[in-house]
């Protein structure tokens, strides 16, 4: 197909979705005064444009990836930005008609570059995480539509540094998960889980947060740039685990001078619920099959919240 015939079929896409939500299954969105209507969109703009119908945005962004000769992702890429760090974002399942959407929020050290060479090869990484909660929901609810999320937005602190003491770059990514949330199909109800870093910017977020959020689950948080819990004015539940040799813990929890990140999330004085991680280990183990902690966060995604097996140790 050539590249005048892919436009067109393209803003065939949007304009058809946007007419009648026959893309996404859901309400059309509403485009804000003033903003580009989908069917002008260049392809790379159409592919990151957050409330764009579905079908589109994948097509975009296929077409960007071969063009620029990266591999075959494991799910669908609902964007795709290689410019600098870039951006992704990947979905398993059916986005479009599920009524339970988990979005993962990876931390420090990942990149769209990254995320694709270590797409199914790094059993820790965010896609094969995504691939592990997927599985285990539909495994506990198989007549749920359900779908993961891996939400790469943002760009996270590359290591540890000064950025990843800060709150500059999990700000920005706040606002940008937001755009993210709100274009989500309205229907769903949704559950955030954040990982490290990830959790910062999902503290930034959450009182601002659509109300498909019931839940928000932070994972080997560094903090969240609150006191406590209630410090996050969220109406979702707020969950924390961490893995009892997670290096985390050593973190200086304090926020001084706009460095640190606050209370530690899984102290009782935080006040959130703590989960039990079983045989989780170290920092980035929290979605491997079989350990208690993907469990966790399976059920608390499916809805199942009074199946989740709490700490009752958590200091």
């Amino acid at each position: 197909m050539g590249h005048s015939a892919a436009r067109r079929m393209i803003a065939s896409l949007a304009i058809g979705g946007l007419a009648a939500g026959a893309i996404t299954g859901a309400a059309s969105p509403v485009l804000a005064a003033g903003a580009t209507h989908p069917a002008a969109m260049s392809e790379s703009a159409l592919g990151n444009h957050d409330g764009a119908p579905i079908a589109a945005r994948y097509t975009a962004n296929d077409r960007a990836r071969v063009a620029n000769g990266d591999p075959r992702p494991v799910g669908r890429l609902l964007a795709y930005d290689r410019h600098g760090a870039g951006r992704i974002v990947e979905v398993m399942g059916n986005l479009a008609t599920a009524r339970r959407i988990a979005v993962i929020v990876p931390g420090m050290g990942w990149n769209a570059g990254r995320v694709l060479k270590e797409r199914n090869t790094n059993p820790d990484g965010p896609v094969m995480g995504a691939v592990a909660l997927a599985d285990r929901m539909r495994h506990d609810a198989p007549g749920l539509p359900t779908a993961v999320v891996m939400w790469l937005g943002y760009h996270p602190p590359t290591g540890i540094d000064v950025d990843v003491m800060r709150s500059t770059r999990a700000a920005a990514g706040a606002n940008r998960l937001l755009s993210f949330l709100r274009g989500l199909p309205g229907r769903a109800r949704l559950t955030l889980v954040c990982h490290s870093y990830g959790a910062v910017v999902c503290g930034r977020a959450a009182s601002r947060l659509p109300h498909q959020v019931g839940d928000l689950v932070a994972l080997a948080a560094p903090g969240m740039d609150v006191r406590t819990a209630a410090g996050l004015r969220t109406t979702a539940r707020v969950w924390t685990a961490r893995a009892n040799d997670d290096p985390i813990r050593f973190t200086p929890f304090v926020r001084v001078g706009g460095f640190g990140h606050g209370t530690d999330p899984v102290s009782a004085r935080f006040g959130a619920v703590v989960m039990r991680t079983g045989s989780a280990t170290g920092h980035s183990h929290y979605f491997r099959p079989g350990t208690e902690s993907l469990e966790n966060v399976a059920r608390i995604a499916d809805g199942h919240r009074a199946e989740v097996t709490r700490r009752a140790d958590a200091s």
